[in-house]
């Protein structure tokens, strides 16, 4: 059976190790396991693909009209996701260990999920973006298009020290 195609962003996989209080100002939509980036005037947004100041994922939705507020966000360094890859790069287990970055697709308005995936053309040995751990466990995810991997944030802000 085929893998469905159906990204929804960058789930928690496992327990969730630490969730955050992040102040946000107004400007572009947030949706659902979106990535988020530190810029750098202090505040998240969606990141986009390539950038390595990574805090976790955004645990709600916001409209681009949304003022100021108060998102959450699990950014423990060490917290692992499930996303889909967006080919069928991601063929074998011989990925695992690999890395790759993200695509950063839009969301729906309508389900408020984001449409983030693991840019699987990408796939590498050089560190960069995230580490692919393995595939979610499950008779309806196999190896090859639109797998679900679950990865860990290389260019994430609190590992390396990475600057804003």
């Amino acid at each position: 059976m085929a893998n469905l195609d159906q990204p929804i962003g960058f789930r928690t996989w496992g327990p969730i190790l630490r969730v955050s209080p992040y102040e946000m100002n107004s400007g572009a939509a947030v949706y659902i396991n979106d990535l988020l980036n530190m810029e750098s005037d202090g505040y998240p947004d969606a990141a986009t693909a390539g950038e390595t100041c990574i805090i976790g994922v955004s645990m709600e939705y916001r409209s681009a009209s949304t003022a100021a507020s108060t998102i959450y966000v699990p950014d423990d360094p060490d917290q692992l996701f499930v996303a889909q890859a967006d080919g069928s790069d991601l063929s074998s287990v011989t990925f695992v260990g690999n890395h790759c970055d993200h695509l950063a697709t839009t969301g729906s308005s309508t389900t408020g999920l984001s449409a983030h995936e693991i840019n699987s053309s990408e796939v590498g040995t050089t560190p960069t973006g995230f580490m692919i751990k393995g595939k979610r466990p499950g008779v309806d995810n196999t190896w090859g298009a639109n797998v679900d991997v679950i990865v860990q944030c290389y260019d994430h802000m609190f590992a390396r020290g990475t600057a804003v």
